[in-house]
């Protein structure tokens, strides 16, 4: 078996260490001895260094304009956005252009390669990123979530509630007859799933409590009527709750209706005088007076979760709203896969008792209390995923004495060819680096005969070129996507109009553009029709008669009130 470069390195480390403390070493010996070349083994004695530490040559961007690009990477990733490979690829080729506008774009596969060189301790890689809600990623505000979660706390110590006394309750929908893709065994490259066919929505109303409990389900359906085959093919719980809405959502009335149900369900699980808390969100039938007067009147804690924060905070978002949905899909395609129907009422009725049998069991329903840090309480399962979004790089400090170009003692006269304004863009500051590095080489000539003070004020030099040409990647390419957001604000801030033409059926643009165009003729001529009978009017009652001016910058500001 071919030894692995690791094990290479270490033999060659051996031996060298072995060269070091031997009396008069022999370099063939010592190569037979731990099985290494001769050649490499004479080359590292001679203070070469491993191959594999070598800067490669042939690299696309120098090791400045890849810290560049690794600092734009970060950036966008800690800002909630990070690029895609396509954004890296346009970053990179931006940078080149930028230092050697003759340079030709780099290859589709270079990203990819770039990638699996980047550091570790950046931790960058490659993830599929899902769409979010704008308002629920800004609502990830750790400070506001940490008081959320402290305030609940509080409650649950100071009226002693133990995990029975925790309700969680929320609305979930489910569309009739929907599957989910599923593995098959086929030989055509393309197999389908069959599926019954996406009819009407079916609202349900869960609550769960953190020990586990379960309280018979509330399901709400589109219509005004109540029809038999719901519960004579169906065989549901007598206990379950079928309730038809105009919509098929909740209402002010049924939240009231499901309240009641709620504490008559609950009461005997309670200890006398006893509390019940109950976790829900902000939706506008869960805060009518007749809700808050009920919970309050029976020793009810209604505890809102902040807007936009449920997918964080509660319970049956984690763990049993997603686990009874994949069940109810699962068998969906099992049942048609079979032959059976799924695309009606009754049949989401007959199916669903097994459904939610399998979905909201007593440890899935612990497990959802447990991941969103309720019970047990543990707000770090939440505040520690987010802060490691946040990064902070580390701040950039320049010690020295006085002002750059300036010394202690009154100043330095430079001469007449060296330019006292700072350099512009990326091809100048790196022309200026370069000629500062190549005054470096002579002065280090020098350094090696002077105190060690020298050389390290030679080495900060260094760095705050390399810390120049970073910043000056890092400021053009700022520049550009400040320039590209400005484009698309520009469209999402232009001031839309809700008017109507009026003409129906299909239209062209060419006959939209000549509607709108004639319906703001006609708004300018009977705007100028009634300025001139005002004109008339104050003629005939020997007023003044308006400048023409004011009249035409009157007309003016009229006809631009009219357009959107």
């Amino acid at each position: 078996m071919p030894n692995t470069p690791l094990e290479t390195e270490i033999r060659i480390s051996s031996a060298l260490e072995a060269f070091s403390t031997r009396d008069r070493p022999i370099i063939k010996q010592l190569a037979l001895e731990f099985n290494v070349s001769y050649d490499t083994l004479r080359r590292r004695v001679r203070g070469a260094g491993p191959r594999t530490a070598r800067i490669p040559t042939n690299r696309a961007l120098n090791a400045e304009q890849e810290k560049a690009l690794h600092t734009w990477i970060v950036t966008l990733d800690n800002a909630y956005s990070p690029p895609t490979a396509a954004m890296v690829e346009q970053c990179a080729n931006a940078i080149l252009q930028r230092s050697d506008p003759t340079r030709s774009p780099l290859s589709k596969n270079w990203v990819y390669n770039f990638l699996n060189r980047i550091p570790k301790r950046l931790d960058l890689k490659f993830v599929t990123q899902k769409p979010k809600e704008r308002s629920r990623m800004q609502a990830e505000d750790i400070s506001c979530i940490l008081i959320w979660y402290e305030r609940f706390q509080n409650y649950v110590q100071s009226n002693d509630l133990r995990p029975k006394d925790i309700y969680n309750f929320d609305e979930s929908g489910f569309q009739i007859g929907q599957g989910k893709p599923q593995k098959v065994v086929s030989k055509s490259p393309t197999a389908y799933t069959p599926n019954g066919g996406i009819a009407e929505g079916i609202t349900t109303i869960e609550c769960v409590a953190a020990d586990g409990w379960k309280m018979p389900p509330w399901f709400l359906v589109k219509g005004q009527y109540h029809m038999e085959n719901w519960y004579r093919t169906t065989n549901l719980p007598p206990d379950w709750t079928i309730a038809p809405t105009p919509n098929g959502y909740t209402t002010d009335e049924i939240a009231m209706q499901w309240l009641i149900a709620f504490h008559k369900a609950t009461k005997p699980r309670v200890s006398t005088g006893g509390f019940r808390l109950v976790l829900m969100d902000n939706h506008g039938s869960h805060r009518t007076k007749e809700f808050i007067e009920f919970a309050n009147e029976n020793r009810i804690i209604l505890y809102c979760f902040m807007p936009h924060t449920t997918h964080l905070s509660q319970p049956l978002d984690s763990a049993p709203f997603q686990t009874y949905k994949h069940f109810f899909k699962t068998n969906n395609n099992s049942v048609v896969q079979w032959g059976g129907v799924v695309d009606r009422k009754c049949d989401f009725f007959r199916e669903i008792i097994n459904v939610r049998a399998k979905g909201l069991t007593p440890r899935i329903i612990r497990a959802g209390f447990e991941k969103t840090g309720i019970y047990p309480f543990n707000v770090d399962l939440i505040v520690d995923p987010l802060l490691k979004k946040v990064e902070y790089g580390p701040d950039l400090l320049v010690f020295g004495g006085g002002a750059l170009g300036s010394d202690s003692e009154g100043g330095t006269d430079f001469p007449s060819s060296i330019t006292n304004s700072p350099p512009q863009g990326v091809h100048r500051t790196n022309q200026s680096t370069k000629k500062l590095e190549d005054d470096i080489q002579e002065l280090e000539k020098l350094a090696m005969q002077q105190s060690d003070l020298s050389s390290r004020i030679l080495h900060r030099t260094k760095l705050l070129c390399q810390s120049a040409r970073i910043s000056a990647n890092l400021a053009a390419q700022y520049s550009a996507d400040n320039t590209r957001i400005l484009k698309h604000k520009v469209h999402r801030d232009t001031r839309q109009t809700k008017r109507q033409i009026d003409e129906g059926g299909p239209l062209s643009v060419k006959d939209a553009n000549r509607s709108i165009k004639a319906r703001e003729d006609r708004e300018t001529a009977k705007e100028e029709r009634r300025i001139n009978r005002a004109l008339k009017k104050a003629a005939a009652s020997n007023v003044a008669p308006t400048p023409a001016s004011q009249i035409l910058r009157e007309l003016r500001q009229a006809i631009a009130s009219l357009e959107p």
